[in-house]
């Protein structure tokens, strides 16, 4: 099944089938929303689900657009991408190693701490990250050639976040202030 509106349910179980929720599209679930298997619920970028259930089961699928050259000039072909899912539940190893060995991947994670390194490339550090993505941080994602990217994981069931922010006032280390924060949920968020 696809949805390509806005849609309300009180209780959805998803079982034996796959839903696809489409961009501009939102599925509301009120009350329960199941389901165990993450390829059974895509929700393609731009599409937003509000609930509150726990362990829900699901992968983004991202369009990523590849620069026509890569140079110092050319900045086109970077996406912030955030992963609305619970700690501990989204490999990022299922992000940065799709099924085409041709792909090639750029992962990067802010740290201004690292003075003249303020990004830090997955592919130098793998493992250093640890091995999933974490619940509010942004990140700088690219592939060489056009291609659907999926990220999948155990939705955030939560209705706030908090974000527990440095301050360093080391004059040499003047980027350190600076976080890249991404948005922790499955929906849009407003910031307070």
């Amino acid at each position: 099944a696809t949805i390509s509106s806005n849609v309300n349910v009180k209780y959805l179980a998803i079982s034996g089938g796959a839903l696809t929720i489409n961009s501009g599209a939102t599925l509301t679930v009120t009350g329960e929303l199941v389901n165990n298997d993450e390829y059974n619920l895509t929700i393609n970028d731009g599409a937003q689900v509000f609930h509150n259930s726990e362990n829900v089961k699901a992968r983004f699928a991202m369009n990523i657009v590849a620069p026509e050259t890569w140079s110092s000039e050319n900045k086109d072909g970077w996406q912030f991408i955030a992963a609305p899912f619970v700690n501990n539940t989204a490999p990022i190893a299922n992000f940065t190693s799709p099924n085409s060995s041709t792909i090639v991947y750029d992962l990067y994670k802010y740290n201004g701490v690292n003075a003249g390194a303020e990004w830090d490339n997955q592919k130098d550090n793998p493992g250093t990250w640890g091995y999933y993505f974490e619940n509010g941080v942004g990140y700088l994602a690219s592939y060489p050639e056009e291609s659907t990217a999926y990220l999948s994981g155990t939705l955030n069931n939560a209705s706030s976040h908090t974000w527990n922010l440095t301050y360093n006032d080391e004059k040499q280390k003047p980027l350190a202030n600076f976080h890249l924060l991404g948005n922790p949920f499955s929906f849009d968020m407003d910031m307070k």
